[in-house]
């Protein structure tokens, strides 16, 4: 298999996964925590998509964000392109509102969608090839960008899929 298609699938397959996970769920279910120092699943789907638009239009394309275009008006919050949800605190947790679970997941989509866009835009030689800056210094390829990215979406689905097993039970 190709490495862009493996790239594709993966992210398709992970983002089916995702969807699956937070379908059906009430807005109390979206925005519980289990605890103060917890996320929410809502929070973990709004993460992956600034996870998303960020290493895509900061790190590969040196262009403004979706979330600082349009996005962060929708979540009423400020359009920081650095606020992605890492490291919050205790108190920025607590006071971290969403909006409607429909709002949410269209951002989590269209930052997926702009990342397909992209990835399209390469072949897997290019990928292997081409570098962009890392955000903790010096350069990675778009074939490194990916990997991280892989392994960020993955981590965090699977802490959404956990969360609704703590809600609902098994097979919910």
């Amino acid at each position: 298999m190709a490495l862009k298609d493996f790239i594709q699938q993966s992210f398709d397959r992970h983002y089916a996964s995702m969807m699956q996970a937070v379908e059906g769920l009430t807005p109390e279910e979206f925005v519980w925590r289990p605890g103060p120092e917890s996320n929410s699943m809502g929070f973990l789907v709004w993460h992956y998509g600034r996870a998303l638009d960020m290493w895509i239009q900061t790190q590969a394309r040196g262009t403004q964000q979706l979330w600082e275009t349009e996005w962060a008006q929708k979540f009423n919050r400020p359009p920081d392109p650095a606020d992605l949800g890492f490291g919050y605190t205790e108190a920025q947790l607590a006071a971290f509102e969403l909006p409607a679970i429909e709002t949410v997941l269209a951002y989590a989509e269209a930052a997926r969608a702009n990342a397909m866009a992209f990835l399209a835009e390469w072949d897997d030689e290019a990928l292997d090839r081409e570098t962009v800056p890392h955000r903790r210094g010096g350069t990675i390829t778009l074939a490194t960008l990916f990997e991280m990215l892989l392994w960020e979406v993955n981590q965090h689905g699977g802490q959404i899929a956990y969360l609704r097993g703590m809600q609902r039970g098994l097979g919910a």
